[in-house]
């Protein structure tokens, strides 16, 4: 299935998460993780459930005072609460792209959407253009959610894209 994300299918999506969750524990947990760290790894049940779990685990053990490095979002030590802000946009935003590649929509709960609406209008310029995690912000409409999207570049009104066959 397609996805919203421009060139990623369902699978393309599954495997970056799954990296994702695996490079960012491996940071959290050691203190910096290299970037061959965060390679995707093909979907399969097991291998995402370990992944949340060691996710969830280096999360649970950490300070949130204490610096880490994550070099997908800066080559420099980061508080861990900033490292989990970008984890936690990054999951409620991918799952709003899983849910339209499945011809589905998702709205987070209010508590969760207050809060990932917080991280998205923080994401600092440096983070949109060539090369970085977005490639631009979209206009905002008013609506919390809508605008949440907008800030990582994506359009609510977006479904997936059609499969290139």
């Amino acid at each position: 299935r397609a996805t919203p994300c421009a060139g990623w299918s369902l699978a393309d999506l599954l495997a970056h998460m799954v990296g994702q969750h695996r490079g960012m524990a491996a940071a959290v947990g050691r203190g910096d993780a290299p970037v061959e760290a965060y390679a995707p790894v093909p979907f399969q049940l097991e291998v995402w459930r370990a992944s949340i779990d060691d996710l969830v685990a280096a999360f649970a053990a950490s300070d949130l005072d204490r610096r880490v490095v994550e070099v997908e979002l800066a080559p420099v030590p980061l508080p861990v609460r900033r490292v989990l802000a970008a984890q936690l946009i990054d999951t409620v935003v991918h799952t709003w792209d899983v849910a339209r590649s499945r011809g589905q929509d998702f709205v987070p709960p209010d508590d969760l959407l207050a809060v990932s609406a917080e991280i998205a209008a923080a994401i600092p310029d440096q983070a949109y253009g060539p090369g970085a995690a977005f490639a631009h912000r979209l206009p905002r409409t008013g609506d919390q959610w809508a605008d949440t999207l907008a800030l990582v570049g994506r359009d609510a009104s977006m479904s997936a894209l059609p499969d290139r066959g």
